[in-house]
Protein backbone atom coordinates (compact mmCIF):
# COMPACT_ATOMS: atom_id res chain seq x y z
CA UNK A 1 0.00 0.00 0.00
CA UNK A 2 3.00 2.51 0.52
CA UNK A 3 3.65 2.06 -3.05
CA UNK A 4 0.39 2.99 -4.17
CA UNK A 5 0.74 5.83 -2.09
CA UNK A 6 3.89 7.08 -3.64
CA UNK A 7 2.41 6.89 -6.78
CA UNK A 8 -0.21 8.66 -5.75
CA UNK A 9 1.82 11.79 -5.19
CA UNK A 10 3.35 11.63 -8.43
CA UNK A 11 0.59 11.23 -10.19
CA UNK A 12 -1.03 14.72 -8.45
CA UNK A 13 2.31 16.51 -9.44
CA UNK A 14 1.70 15.77 -13.02
CA UNK A 15 -1.64 16.87 -12.70
CA UNK A 16 -0.62 20.14 -11.39
CA UNK A 17 2.20 20.15 -13.98
CA UNK A 18 -0.47 20.29 -16.34
CA UNK A 19 -2.93 22.50 -14.77
CA UNK A 20 0.51 24.92 -14.69
CA UNK A 21 0.99 24.80 -18.81
CA UNK A 22 -3.20 25.63 -19.07
CA UNK A 23 -2.83 28.83 -16.52
CA UNK A 24 0.54 29.98 -18.42
CA UNK A 25 -1.17 29.83 -21.61
CA UNK A 26 -4.17 31.72 -19.88
CA UNK A 27 -1.97 34.71 -19.16
CA UNK A 28 -0.14 34.62 -22.57
CA UNK A 29 -4.03 34.60 -24.48
CA UNK A 30 -5.42 37.80 -21.85
CA UNK A 31 -1.78 39.22 -23.09
CA UNK A 32 -2.50 39.12 -26.67
CA UNK A 33 -6.30 39.98 -25.82
CA UNK A 34 -5.33 43.28 -24.42
CA UNK A 35 -2.61 44.12 -27.57
CA UNK A 36 -5.75 43.51 -29.58
CA UNK A 37 -7.59 45.68 -27.66
CA UNK A 38 -5.37 48.41 -27.46
CA UNK A 39 -4.97 48.01 -31.24
CA UNK A 40 -8.65 48.34 -31.84
CA UNK A 41 -8.89 51.85 -29.24
CA UNK A 42 -5.58 52.76 -31.34
CA UNK A 43 -7.39 53.16 -34.85
CA UNK A 44 -10.84 54.33 -33.31
CA UNK A 45 -9.63 57.20 -31.26
CA UNK A 46 -8.92 59.65 -34.31
CA UNK A 47 -11.39 58.03 -36.79
CA UNK A 48 -14.82 58.86 -35.73
CA UNK A 49 -15.72 59.21 -39.69
CA UNK A 50 -18.86 56.21 -40.47
CA UNK A 51 -16.70 54.71 -43.24
CA UNK A 52 -13.85 53.98 -41.07
CA UNK A 53 -16.22 52.62 -38.35
CA UNK A 54 -17.54 50.43 -40.77
CA UNK A 55 -14.27 49.13 -41.91
CA UNK A 56 -13.11 48.49 -38.59
CA UNK A 57 -16.20 46.38 -37.90
CA UNK A 58 -14.73 43.03 -39.30
CA UNK A 59 -11.60 43.62 -36.87
CA UNK A 60 -13.79 44.05 -33.85
CA UNK A 61 -15.78 41.23 -34.62
CA UNK A 62 -12.85 39.22 -35.09
CA UNK A 63 -11.04 40.40 -31.54
CA UNK A 64 -14.78 39.92 -30.29
CA UNK A 65 -14.79 36.37 -30.99
CA UNK A 66 -11.55 35.86 -29.52
CA UNK A 67 -12.95 37.40 -26.39
CA UNK A 68 -15.88 35.00 -26.46
CA UNK A 69 -13.66 31.92 -26.74
CA UNK A 70 -11.20 32.87 -23.88
CA UNK A 71 -14.20 32.99 -21.70
CA UNK A 72 -15.69 30.09 -22.56
CA UNK A 73 -12.32 27.85 -21.93
CA UNK A 74 -11.92 30.20 -18.79
CA UNK A 75 -15.48 28.78 -18.04
CA UNK A 76 -14.38 25.57 -18.39
CA UNK A 77 -11.07 25.31 -16.11
CA UNK A 78 -13.25 26.74 -13.59
CA UNK A 79 -15.53 24.02 -13.66
CA UNK A 80 -12.93 21.98 -13.42
CA UNK A 81 -10.79 23.39 -10.65
CA UNK A 82 -14.38 23.74 -9.34
CA UNK A 83 -14.09 19.35 -9.44
CA UNK A 84 -11.22 18.94 -7.99
CA UNK A 85 -11.86 20.77 -5.14
CA UNK A 86 -15.23 18.91 -4.80
CA UNK A 87 -14.22 15.55 -5.13
CA UNK A 88 -11.04 16.25 -2.48
CA UNK A 89 -13.37 18.01 -0.02
CA UNK A 90 -16.01 15.52 0.17
CA UNK A 91 -13.29 12.69 0.51
CA UNK A 92 -11.27 14.26 3.24
CA UNK A 93 -14.34 14.65 5.09
CA UNK A 94 -15.27 10.93 4.84
CA UNK A 95 -11.99 10.34 5.97
CA UNK A 96 -11.81 12.62 9.08
CA UNK A 97 -15.41 11.26 10.38
CA UNK A 98 -13.81 7.52 10.10
CA UNK A 99 -11.05 7.95 11.69
CA UNK A 100 -12.63 10.03 14.93
CA UNK A 101 -15.57 6.65 14.84
CA UNK A 102 -12.44 3.88 14.63
CA UNK A 103 -9.44 4.99 15.73
CA UNK A 104 -8.40 5.14 18.96
CA UNK A 105 -4.74 6.03 18.70
CA UNK A 106 -4.52 9.36 20.33
CA UNK A 107 -1.08 10.16 17.62
CA UNK A 108 -2.72 9.47 14.73
CA UNK A 109 -6.50 11.58 15.76
CA UNK A 110 -4.47 14.77 17.12
CA UNK A 111 -2.71 14.89 13.83
CA UNK A 112 -5.48 14.92 11.99
CA UNK A 113 -6.88 18.64 10.67
CA UNK A 114 -10.05 20.29 11.40
CA UNK A 115 -11.90 20.19 8.40
CA UNK A 116 -11.42 24.17 8.19
CA UNK A 117 -11.50 24.11 4.33
CA UNK A 118 -13.68 26.45 2.73
CA UNK A 119 -16.95 24.44 2.74
CA UNK A 120 -18.26 23.41 -0.69
CA UNK A 121 -21.53 24.15 -2.42
CA UNK A 122 -22.99 22.01 -5.18
CA UNK A 123 -24.80 25.41 -6.12
CA UNK A 124 -21.29 27.07 -7.31
CA UNK A 125 -19.85 24.54 -9.57
CA UNK A 126 -17.79 27.59 -11.24
CA UNK A 127 -16.72 29.06 -7.85
CA UNK A 128 -12.75 29.84 -7.83
CA UNK A 129 -10.70 27.82 -4.54
CA UNK A 130 -7.19 28.72 -5.09
CA UNK A 131 -4.36 25.41 -5.67
CA UNK A 132 -2.98 26.07 -2.72
CA UNK A 133 -6.14 24.79 -0.94
CA UNK A 134 -6.36 21.58 -3.32
CA UNK A 135 -2.77 20.87 -2.60
CA UNK A 136 -2.91 21.35 1.27
CA UNK A 137 -5.96 19.51 1.62
CA UNK A 138 -4.75 16.79 -1.28
CA UNK A 139 -1.69 16.60 0.82
CA UNK A 140 -3.62 16.42 4.19
CA UNK A 141 -5.63 12.89 2.69
CA UNK A 142 -2.67 11.07 1.91
CA UNK A 143 -0.77 12.05 5.51
CA UNK A 144 -4.16 10.31 7.35
CA UNK A 145 -4.21 7.13 4.63
CA UNK A 146 -0.26 6.67 5.94
CA UNK A 147 -1.59 6.91 9.52
CA UNK A 148 -4.20 4.79 8.55
CA UNK A 149 -1.55 1.92 6.73
CA UNK A 150 0.56 2.44 9.95
CA UNK A 151 -2.17 2.26 12.14
CA UNK A 152 -3.03 -1.40 10.30
CA UNK A 153 0.76 -2.92 10.77
CA UNK A 154 0.46 -2.45 14.12
CA UNK A 155 -2.58 -4.25 14.44
CA UNK A 156 -1.42 -7.10 12.11
CA UNK A 157 1.75 -7.34 14.36
CA UNK A 158 -0.46 -7.30 17.56
CA UNK A 159 -2.25 -10.38 16.06
CA UNK A 160 0.48 -12.51 15.56
CA UNK A 161 1.45 -12.01 19.17
CA UNK A 162 -2.07 -12.76 20.20
CA UNK A 163 -1.56 -16.37 18.12
CA UNK A 164 1.34 -16.87 19.68
CA UNK A 165 -0.50 -16.37 22.96
CA UNK A 166 -3.44 -18.66 21.73
CA UNK A 167 -0.74 -21.53 20.35
CA UNK A 168 0.36 -22.28 24.13
CA UNK A 169 -3.08 -22.88 25.06
CA UNK A 170 -5.02 -19.96 25.80
CA UNK A 171 -9.16 -20.18 24.51
CA UNK A 172 -8.49 -16.55 22.80
CA UNK A 173 -10.24 -17.67 19.33
CA UNK A 174 -13.04 -15.62 19.62
CA UNK A 175 -11.34 -12.80 20.22
CA UNK A 176 -8.51 -13.28 17.23
CA UNK A 177 -11.40 -14.38 14.92
CA UNK A 178 -12.55 -10.59 15.81
CA UNK A 179 -9.49 -8.94 15.96
CA UNK A 180 -9.01 -10.64 12.76
CA UNK A 181 -12.39 -9.23 11.28
CA UNK A 182 -11.44 -5.54 12.46
CA UNK A 183 -8.33 -5.78 10.80
CA UNK A 184 -10.04 -6.87 7.34
CA UNK A 185 -12.17 -4.05 7.80
CA UNK A 186 -9.41 -1.60 8.25
CA UNK A 187 -7.86 -2.78 5.47
CA UNK A 188 -10.44 -2.72 3.00
CA UNK A 189 -11.49 0.96 4.17
CA UNK A 190 -8.08 1.88 2.94
CA UNK A 191 -7.74 0.30 -0.13
CA UNK A 192 -11.27 1.51 -0.98
CA UNK A 193 -10.19 5.56 0.00
CA UNK A 194 -6.63 4.81 -2.06
CA UNK A 195 -9.11 3.84 -4.74
CA UNK A 196 -11.13 6.45 -4.37
CA UNK A 197 -8.29 8.81 -5.02
CA UNK A 198 -6.62 6.58 -8.20
CA UNK A 199 -9.99 6.91 -10.06
CA UNK A 200 -10.40 10.83 -9.30
CA UNK A 201 -6.29 11.10 -10.53
CA UNK A 202 -7.69 9.14 -13.82
CA UNK A 203 -10.37 11.83 -14.28
CA UNK A 204 -8.50 14.94 -13.38
CA UNK A 205 -5.55 13.93 -15.55
CA UNK A 206 -8.43 13.36 -18.84
CA UNK A 207 -10.25 16.38 -18.09
CA UNK A 208 -6.82 18.48 -17.88
CA UNK A 209 -4.87 16.75 -20.88
CA UNK A 210 -8.09 17.26 -23.35
CA UNK A 211 -8.48 21.15 -22.07
CA UNK A 212 -4.61 21.76 -22.43
CA UNK A 213 -5.17 20.20 -26.10
CA UNK A 214 -7.66 22.52 -26.89
CA UNK A 215 -6.24 25.82 -25.44
CA UNK A 216 -3.51 24.84 -26.93
CA UNK A 217 -4.77 24.49 -30.44
CA UNK A 218 -6.74 28.02 -29.95
CA UNK A 219 -3.08 29.74 -29.35
CA UNK A 220 -1.77 28.35 -31.95
CA UNK A 221 -5.22 29.30 -34.17
CA UNK A 222 -4.67 33.20 -33.02
CA UNK A 223 -0.69 32.69 -33.70
CA UNK A 224 -1.40 31.99 -37.60
CA UNK A 225 -4.07 34.31 -37.84
CA UNK A 226 -2.64 37.34 -35.94
CA UNK A 227 1.20 37.85 -36.70
CA UNK A 228 2.23 40.12 -33.54
CA UNK A 229 5.24 41.32 -32.91
CA UNK A 230 6.38 38.26 -31.03
CA UNK A 231 4.61 36.13 -33.47
CA UNK A 232 6.43 37.28 -36.35
CA UNK A 233 10.02 36.68 -35.36
CA UNK A 234 9.04 33.22 -34.16
CA UNK A 235 11.68 30.67 -35.54
CA UNK A 236 11.27 27.68 -37.15
CA UNK A 237 12.54 25.54 -34.19
CA UNK A 238 9.97 27.98 -31.84
CA UNK A 239 7.32 26.75 -34.13
CA UNK A 240 8.40 22.87 -34.24
CA UNK A 241 9.05 22.95 -29.97
CA UNK A 242 5.39 24.70 -30.40
CA UNK A 243 3.94 21.59 -32.21
CA UNK A 244 5.70 19.04 -29.85
CA UNK A 245 4.23 20.36 -26.89
CA UNK A 246 0.98 19.37 -27.80
CA UNK A 247 -0.38 16.34 -25.99
CA UNK A 248 -3.38 15.31 -28.56
CA UNK A 249 -5.66 12.55 -27.40
CA UNK A 250 -5.82 9.37 -29.70
CA UNK A 251 -9.47 10.49 -31.49
CA UNK A 252 -8.22 13.82 -32.11
CA UNK A 253 -4.67 12.35 -33.21
CA UNK A 254 -6.44 10.07 -35.61
CA UNK A 255 -8.53 12.84 -37.35
CA UNK A 256 -5.10 14.84 -37.64
CA UNK A 257 -4.00 11.77 -39.70
CA UNK A 258 -6.52 11.44 -42.02
CA UNK A 259 -6.67 14.69 -42.78
CA UNK A 260 -2.96 15.11 -43.44
CA UNK A 261 -3.20 12.03 -45.89
CA UNK A 262 -6.55 13.60 -47.89
CA UNK A 263 -4.50 17.08 -48.25
CA UNK A 264 -0.77 15.23 -48.97
CA UNK A 265 -3.13 12.89 -51.46
CA UNK A 266 -5.19 15.75 -53.29
CA UNK A 267 -1.69 18.23 -53.00
CA UNK A 268 0.33 15.29 -55.21
CA UNK A 269 -2.44 13.37 -57.39
CA UNK A 270 -4.51 16.04 -59.23
CA UNK A 271 -5.81 13.22 -61.23
CA UNK A 272 -9.49 12.24 -60.44
CA UNK A 273 -8.79 8.36 -61.15
CA UNK A 274 -5.45 8.62 -59.32
CA UNK A 275 -6.21 7.56 -55.08
CA UNK A 276 -3.65 7.20 -52.60
CA UNK A 277 -4.51 4.56 -50.28
CA UNK A 278 -2.56 3.89 -46.72
CA UNK A 279 -1.56 0.23 -46.13
CA UNK A 280 -0.54 -1.38 -42.68
CA UNK A 281 2.88 -2.21 -44.12
CA UNK A 282 5.19 -0.08 -45.08
CA UNK A 283 3.89 0.95 -48.27
CA UNK A 284 1.89 3.12 -50.00
CA UNK A 285 -0.66 1.77 -52.72
CA UNK A 286 -1.57 4.21 -55.20
CA UNK A 287 -4.62 3.53 -57.84
CA UNK A 288 -4.04 4.75 -61.52
CA UNK A 289 -6.24 4.26 -64.72
CA UNK A 290 -8.08 1.43 -62.41
CA UNK A 291 -4.51 -0.33 -61.97
CA UNK A 292 -2.96 -0.71 -58.29
CA UNK A 293 0.52 0.36 -57.73
CA UNK A 294 2.36 -1.03 -54.90
CA UNK A 295 5.08 1.82 -53.92
CA UNK A 296 7.25 0.41 -51.09
CA UNK A 297 8.63 3.67 -48.60
CA UNK A 298 12.18 3.64 -48.30
CA UNK A 299 11.56 3.87 -44.25
CA UNK A 300 8.82 2.88 -42.01
CA UNK A 301 5.99 5.07 -41.89
CA UNK A 302 5.65 5.57 -38.02
CA UNK A 303 1.71 5.99 -37.15
CA UNK A 304 2.22 6.17 -33.12
CA UNK A 305 0.06 8.16 -31.40
CA UNK A 306 2.89 10.32 -29.53
CA UNK A 307 3.98 11.11 -33.27
CA UNK A 308 3.10 15.18 -33.72
CA UNK A 309 1.59 16.16 -36.57
CA UNK A 310 4.00 18.15 -37.88
CA UNK A 311 6.44 14.76 -38.40
CA UNK A 312 3.38 12.48 -39.26
CA UNK A 313 2.82 15.12 -42.41
CA UNK A 314 6.26 15.58 -43.24
CA UNK A 315 6.39 11.46 -43.26
CA UNK A 316 3.86 11.05 -45.92
CA UNK A 317 3.85 13.64 -47.90
CA UNK A 318 7.88 12.85 -48.76
CA UNK A 319 6.95 9.49 -49.24
CA UNK A 320 3.59 10.18 -51.35
CA UNK A 321 5.71 12.63 -53.64
CA UNK A 322 8.39 10.09 -54.45
CA UNK A 323 5.56 7.65 -55.31
CA UNK A 324 4.23 10.31 -58.23
CA UNK A 325 7.49 10.37 -58.83
CA UNK A 326 8.19 6.91 -59.41
CA UNK A 327 4.49 6.72 -61.54
CA UNK A 328 5.01 9.91 -63.56
CA UNK A 329 8.56 7.92 -65.06
CA UNK A 330 7.79 6.09 -68.47
CA UNK A 331 8.10 2.80 -68.08
CA UNK A 332 10.64 1.04 -70.48
CA UNK A 333 8.56 -1.31 -72.93
CA UNK A 334 10.28 -4.27 -73.86
CA UNK A 335 10.70 -4.65 -78.22
CA UNK A 336 9.57 -7.93 -79.42
CA UNK A 337 12.01 -9.59 -80.45
CA UNK A 338 12.21 -10.56 -84.39
CA UNK A 339 11.62 -13.88 -85.08
CA UNK A 340 14.09 -15.54 -87.78
CA UNK A 341 12.65 -17.70 -90.42
CA UNK A 342 14.78 -19.93 -92.63
CA UNK A 343 14.61 -18.67 -96.37
CA UNK A 344 12.53 -21.15 -98.77
CA UNK A 345 14.92 -22.77 -101.00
Amino acid sequence: MESRIVKLKSDFNNIITIRNNVKNIFDILLIKIGKLKLLYSEFIKDRKNEMFVFGLDSFYFQSKMIDIEYEDMKRQFLAINNRMYCEYFKLHKIITEYIGKNITDRKITDNVKENNYPIYKDLEPFKEYKIEIILDIHENILSMLSALISTLNNRENELEIHKTKQSIGLNIDNFITTFSFQINVLREKIVMFITYIEFFHKMHTKYLKRFNTKIQLMHTHIINDIKLEESVGMTSEKKEELLNEFDLSGDLLKSLKKTINSEASSVNGDDENEEIIKSKSNSIDIIENGNIVLIKAEQPINLDDNDSASELSEAVSETVIKAVELIEEPVPQEKKKRIYKPRKK
